[in-house]
């Protein structure tokens, strides 16, 4: 993209934000006009902005509490404990916003680390997600 259109776009995405949700179609279609293309980058990224803002609703605290609570469940139905990694069976295949828990990364004194995968169809990204040790 051209630096002159990324600036257009990066412009009209803050401007955007600052409207509410339900303007923001009549706003985009009187400033992009006939340029689809410049339209379909910006509610892209719109929708990339609503997903992060979503995903970052969510306390990690919470996901964590949750997923302790399906492993004590799981333990005691029968289903073996991961040893050594306390949140590593309840984590796999919880969503966190856009987000699926594939597996455990690995673990360091600050915390443990997942791989995650979009899951709502709009974009195909793995992403690290952090969980701090409290």
């Amino acid at each position: 993209m051209e630096p002159e259109q990324q600036s257009r776009v990066e412009q009209l995405v803050q401007e955007s934000l600052e409207l509410e949700e339900y303007q923001r179609g009549e706003f985009l279609e009187r400033r992009c006009r006939e340029d689809n293309s410049l339209r379909d980058e910006v509610e892209s990224l719109l929708a990339f902005a609503k997903n992060a803002e979503e995903f970052l609703e969510t306390p990690a605290l919470e996901v964590a509490a949750r997923a302790v609570v399906g492993e004590r469940n799981a333990t005691s139905a029968g289903v073996p404990k991961a040893e050594n990694a306390p949140l590593e069976v309840g984590l796999t295949g919880c969503r966190i916003g856009a987000y699926t828990v594939v597996s455990h990364i690995g673990r360091g004194g600050m915390g443990n680390v997942w791989l995650a995968e979009r899951t709502d169809g709009r974009f195909d990204r793995k992403a690290a997600i952090k969980f701090l040790n409290l």
